[in-house]
């Protein structure tokens, strides 16, 4: 018996669909479909391009993305997301032979359940999804499809606007999954790396990255973005404080940005004046306590000797910007090879935790927010527990202005009501 069947696959954290014909079982590949995203930095402004999978550039996206939206300002960060959004709605086209200005109300529907991430037959193939998105992010995808669409002036723009039903679990999805990780839910959860039967040097890097995260705020492709020379120890010139340097570098990986410092074009970039000298743009710093300090040391020296049994660092090795580390490498390593921390294992390892401790999760579906709820609880654990004003904790956010606050400001009813109890206890004791 034959039919025809669609399935996804991941290679990295690139998406790609293969087609298959199926006769008794029996499978043979049609085609891979697969649409990329490049970028490239021209007299410092960033362009997007999407090729697909025989390398072939699209034109109208590449309009789109890059000179429709320099009459209508958006950062780079938001353009990645159109660009994102675009690539799998394009996928979605050709895997079901669909012109995008001849979609009916069917074929929306249906490409809002692929974005769900609902296996099942459409169009008469045997389609079989390995992942989904929340709500959150699927009404994302489709509110910039629904601009695409409109900027292309196709008369069924209409149709992509965001269902009732996807509007109604967005306000679902927010009311019962917080943003951010409280104090006692840290606690919990370094309890359970605690009590893993994991290795030690697994363990302490675990906790190393999430103290970076909680307590000192920064994103999850900074800490995977560490190397030796971004770790400065206590002396004079820091007044005695260890100071933690975040920066990017050619040899990162897409999962190892800083995302608010400088993009590295050429190794020449090293020697500008804003990579240098430019705090905030070219650099950002944080300041962590020995603490800390010493945990990271002492991961670094387990990991070094694990690493001695190894032929290569070539998978670790990381630029050197101030010539004062011949080998620099990446800090953060995977526990059986000499290669750099993968983001995917974080990302499912941090799940299972919190499923472990009891903390809601994203119910597998893909998500931006998890690995980042640690920064969301450094934030709300500035404002809402130790009582700093917004102008003050942006120093420690590095954030430009309050306004970059606000996606982070994001207390549920229960969190506001267990702060107006501490407060009553602590007024009640004076």
């Amino acid at each position: 018996m034959y039919h025809r069947e669609i399935v996804e696959d991941k290679m990295g954290t690139r998406t790609y669909y293969k087609v298959y014909d199926v006769f008794d079982n029996h499978r043979k590949l049609v085609k891979t479909v697969m649409y990329q995203i490049h970028t490239k930095k021209i007299n410092g402004v960033t362009y997007f391009l999407i090729y697909d999978h025989d390398m072939k550039p699209d034109e109208e996206t590449f309009k789109y993305i890059n000179l429709y939206h320099r009459n209508i300002p958006k950062s780079d960060n938001t353009r990645k997301k159109i660009a994102n959004s675009l690539t799998v709605f394009m996928a979605f086209c050709e895997l079901f032979a669909l012109k995008p200005n001849k979609m009916d109300e069917r074929d929306v529907s249906s490409f809002e359940s692929f974005l769900l991430g609902r296996s099942a037959a459409s169009y008469g193939l045997t389609v079989v999804l390995s992942s989904g998105r929340s709500a959150q992010t699927v009404t994302l995808i489709m509110n910039n499809i629904y601009a695409f669409m409109k900027y292309k002036r196709f008369k069924n723009h209409e149709l992509f606007k965001v269902s009732r039903i996807l509007r109604s679990a967005v306000k679902k999805y927010k009311q019962e999954l917080p943003k951010f990780i409280t104090p006692e839910e840290f606690e919990q959860i370094i309890g359970c790396i605690h009590k893993s039967s994991k290795s030690e040097e697994h363990k302490l890097k675990i906790e190393c990255m999430y103290r970076l995260m909680y307590e000192y705020g920064l994103r999850v492709g900074e800490v995977l973005g560490l190397t030796f020379e971004d770790i400065i120890p206590p002396s004079e010139r820091t007044r005695n404080v260890c100071i933690i340097i975040i920066r990017n570098r050619l040899s990162d990986s897409a999962c190892q940005k800083a995302k608010t410092c400088m993009n590295i074009i050429s190794r020449d970039d090293y020697f500008s004046p804003d990579y240098m000298q430019s705090k905030g743009y070219g650099y950002q710093t944080v300041v962590i306590d020995n603490e800390l300090l010493n945990m990271i040391s002492e991961y670094i020296n387990m990991s070094e000797e694990r690493m001695e049994s190894y032929p290569s660092f070539d998978k670790c090795r990381a630029d050197s910007v101030t010539s004062k580390f011949e080998n620099n490498r990446y800090i953060f390593l995977n526990d059986n090879s000499a290669s750099c921390q993968n983001y995917v294992m974080l990302k499912n390892e941090t799940r299972e935790i919190f499923r472990e401790c009891g903390i809601g999760t994203d119910l597998d579906v893909r998500t931006s927010n998890l690995l980042h709820r640690f920064r969301h609880g450094f934030v709300m654990k500035l404002l809402y527990i130790d009582k700093i004003p917004a102008n003050e904790v942006i120093k420690y956010t590095r954030h430009a202005s309050v306004e970059g606050l606000a996606p982070y400001d994001n207390p549920t009813d229960e969190y506001l009501i267990e702060q107006l109890m501490r407060f009553n206890k602590r007024f009640n004791k004076d």
